[in-house]
């Protein structure tokens, strides 16, 4: 995890150069795979191992483990956005140019459920509502891939395939 997190922090910097230079408008980053090989420093045990065989703290209501893994991504997730926001563009920042996606593969691991699936929105400007928390009510997450590509502008009313498909934007995320 500790070099994940260096590597991380520098490719982070990059990414944002490239945004800050024109060089990019579309990316992906992908801090972990979905069956990901991450380990704690002194333990064998991965990141994905630990999502199907470690049990549920009955006093937490989660399993202690995975949840480190996810602060982790949470923390990188914050350097990343720490790196945008750290460039001047503008009247704001790179940040407030961007439109930044982030989730999760799956809502609980254990069972590697795709229904309520965490999903946070940065950046964004005055396109996005900002501060807004939303309850999923298992809706496909599509609904914010959608949402997302509206609020930048491309004239596309529907989204995803198969079950996943929809029409659905979530108004309220919309500025």
């Amino acid at each position: 995890m500790d070099n994940v997190l260096a590597i991380h922090r520098l490719m982070a910097g990059l990414l944002a150069k490239a945004l800050q230079c024109n060089q990019t408008r579309v990316f992906n980053v992908l801090f972990s795979d979905t069956t990901s090989n991450l380990r704690r420093r002194g333990t064998t045990d991965t990141h994905h191992t630990l999502t199907h065989e470690e049990p549920v703290d009955p006093e937490l209501g989660h399993q202690r483990e995975v949840a480190w893994f996810a602060q982790q991504s949470m923390i990188a997730w914050r350097e990343f956005l720490d790196a945008l926001s750290g460039i001047p563009e503008g009247d704001g920042t790179l940040l407030d140019n961007c439109l930044v996606l982030a989730h999760s593969d799956c809502s609980i691991a254990k069972a590697h459920a795709v229904e309520s699936i965490p999903t946070m929105v940065a950046g964004g400007g005055d396109r996005v509502r900002t501060g807004y928390h939303m309850a999923g009510n298992a809706d496909p997450i599509s609904r914010i891939g959608l949402t997302v590509q509206q609020a930048m502008g491309l004239q596309v009313e529907r989204w995803g395939s198969l079950s996943m498909e929809t029409n659905k934007s979530i108004t309220e995320l919309l500025v």
